[in-house]
Order: structure tokens, then sequence, then C-alpha cells
């Protein structure tokens, strides 16, 4: 086992050691992602009405404080796409129209 575990740390520092001469990655987006278990934490209707309103506001505040930073420092939100089809639909009006603003 131990001498397994010398190999593995040999081997791991011989590769770290080689030059890069070219990579093909341009760009890495790292996207934080949530399971999203309705109904968890109370009754489905209830979490449906806070997603819609308050935590929708909330999220939408944080963007609007944020649009002056430069951008990779900008809040950014992902919503799933059945979440975010809910939220739509039982938004109020105001909440609605900012969800849907470019």
């Amino acid at each position: 086992m131990v001498i397994s575990i010398l190999l593995l740390l040999i081997h791991a520092v011989s590769f770290s050691q080689k030059p890069i001469t070219e990579s093909k990655i341009d760009e890495v987006i790292v996207v934080f992602k949530t399971h999203f278990d309705i109904g968890y934490t109370d009754w489905a209707a209830n979490v449906r009405e806070g997603y819609a309103n308050q935590m929708v506001e909330g999220a939408l505040g944080l963007i609007e404080k944020s649009k002056l930073l430069p951008a990779n420092e900008q809040f950014r939100w992902t919503v799933s796409g059945w979440p975010m089809k809910v939220m739509l639909a039982g938004s109020k009006p105001e909440v609605k129209r900012r969800l849907s603003k470019p």
C-alpha cells in the first residue's frame, strides 16, 4: 500500500513538472448548481410562492446592486427551466416585468 502511494506521488510530481506548450481551452465557465427539491422545507405551494416573489426579488436586487461592478464581479443567477416557468407564472406583475427584462 505504501509503495503504491509513493509511486502515485512520484508520478504526480513528475507530471506536474512537464511544461505546457499549448492549450486548447479558451474559457472555463464555473456554474453553481443546486438541487431543486420543492416541498422539502414547506408545502409545495408555499415554496413556489416564495420562489416566485421573495427569492426572485432578492436575486433581482443583487443583480441591480452589482451592475456597476466590473462584469466578472457582477452577480449572476441561474435557475432551472421548470422552476423559472413556475416563477414567471406565479410572480407579481412587477417581478414578471423585471424577470423578462434583458
